[in-house]
């Protein structure tokens, strides 16, 4: 009895040991545990304060990027003053500086330190390029259109014997119209007045065209001018009002392009040559006098890349056999100092986009035509082929197409426009003052992006551009 006694008194003492032995351990492992979470949220408050900071940077340099595409001066050394902006999780300062055209953009985020301490800051920056650059005018629009530039009051712009306008219509003057003459296209713009005489017709009652705005009124045969105009002057459209806008003529800058044309007279083919050479005395003068474009022998001018051998001006022509028509390769803009002749059955198809000036004058008669498609039709495509003519002549009869002659392209007059006896154009023209007759047809053919050359009105502006590589924490 007494060993069994002494026995249980000695279990009894081992369980005691056993419990503080685990209670032991089971503390020892609650204090890790408490340390281990408490690093680990001290460290994602940390991560979490650094993911804001960096968040806040990037807006402090988006900040600073808009403050500098707002700037009305982006090379001024102010343009980007250093600022800080207030968020809710902390502060986003921006600033930048100017190294000759480029700027280094800086944003830094700041928060609150979850730790104690300084705040948690965070930087990033960005390169920008300041250069300038030309967008295209609002005014440009003016290819879209037949454009007479006349102003009020300075001579009618002349329209008859059967002859239908299928183009837009923009006369920043007055606008005659007789006999039959018809215009069918979808828009007359008309800064002065319209005169509609015999049985002439703005669209007609059955088949109205889209818009007519006619600043200074419409009369029938020498009656009093009426406006707005209706179609108790025969002119039928859905809308009709007097406000045309206030589209001007593109200047030319025939000197400019004498000089840089490439080929042209100040800059030679690299292989081949052209009949007689662009020029002949080395001043713009219109020296070389009337110029074939299209002879009966064949001729190869090219100008290449001198890197990268890539052709960057050409005209180049093979003459058509009977009824197959000459093929003529165009690129670039080019410039004769004399005046251009396509006459008596000349017949080319050209290929490529160019802007061709001539110092002279133009002309197209007995049957000459200069088409984008063979067929000279409405599959033209003006986005695969484009020719742009343009004709510097003084006299005022500077761009004449007569005798059942077709051009498919842009034409460009410095002075007047004429088109008569069954000629057809498709595209825009644009002179000082248009007279079309004797069932001249126009069409309408969209052009898109203007080709480089083209007489057109641009404005300087400032590029700014992101330095590829440029970013940085």
């Amino acid at each position: 009895m007494h060993l069994l006694a002494r026995l249980r008194r000695d279990e009894g003492g081992f369980a005691l040991v056993l419990a503080l032995g685990v209670l032991l351990t089971l503390s020892v492992s609650a204090t890790s545990i408490a340390l281990y979470t408490s690093t680990n949220a001290g460290s994602a408050s940390r991560s979490l304060a650094e993911q804001q900071a960096l968040a806040l940077a990037e807006a402090g340099m988006n900040n600073a990027r808009s403050v500098l595409f707002a700037s009305p001066n982006p090379l001024g050394p102010d343009a980007v003053p250093l600022q800080t902006v207030t968020y809710e999780s902390g502060t986003a300062t921006h600033a930048g500086t100017l190294a000759d055209s480029t700027w280094t953009l800086r944003g830094t985020g700041s928060v609150r330190n979850p730790s104690g301490g300084p705040p948690v800051t965070r930087t990033v920056s960005t390169l920008v390029a300041v250069s300038s650059g030309q967008q295209s005018s609002p005014n440009n629009a003016v290819w879209n259109y037949l454009y007479s530039d006349t102003a009020p009051g300075g001579g009618c712009m002349q329209l008859s014997n059967s002859v239908v306008i299928d183009i837009p219509l923009y006369v920043r003057g007055d606008l005659c119209l007789s006999n039959s003459a018809r215009i069918t296209g979808q828009y007359v713009k008309v800064g002065g007045t319209l005169t509609l005489n015999n049985s002439a017709s703005v669209g007609s009652a059955g088949t109205p065209i889209a818009e007519a705005e006619i600043a200074g009124g419409c009369r029938l045969s020498g009656g009093a001018f009426q406006s707005p105009c209706s179609a108790a002057q025969r002119v039928y459209a859905t809308t009709i009002g007097i406000s045309p806008g206030g589209l001007v003529k593109p200047t030319v800058d025939l000197a400019g392009w004498y000089a840089n044309a490439n080929p042209g007279p100040l800059r030679a083919c690299t292989s081949g040559s052209f009949p007689g050479g662009f020029d002949n005395d080395g001043v713009l003068n219109r020296s070389r006098g009337t110029i074939d474009l299209l002879p009966g022998s064949p001729y190869d001018c090219r100008v290449t890349d001198p890197v990268s051998g890539a052709v960057i001006g050409r005209i180049t022509w093979t003459p058509g056999l009977g009824a197959t028509p000459g093929t003529l390769l165009v690129a670039g803009t080019l410039f004769f100092d004399g005046g251009l002749d396509m006459s008596n059955n000349d017949y080319a198809v050209y290929q490529g986009r160019a802007t061709i000036y001539a110092s002279g004058a133009i002309s197209m008669s007995n049957n000459a035509r200069l088409c984008g498609v063979a067929a000279c039709d409405a599959t033209w495509d003006a986005s695969a082929n484009l020719l742009a003519l343009v004709a510097g002549s003084p006299s005022a009869a500077g761009f004449v197409l007569s005798n059942n002659s077709t051009l498919q392209g842009a034409a460009y007059a410095v002075n007047d426009f004429y088109e008569s006896n069954n000629a057809t154009v498709w595209g825009p023209i644009v002179a000082r003052q248009l007279s079309i007759a004797n069932s001249g047809l126009n069409h309408y053919v969209p052009l898109g992006t203007l080709l480089p050359g083209m007489p057109a009105d641009y404005q300087q502006v400032t590029v700014l551009q992101n330095v590829p590589g440029g970013f940085g924490e």
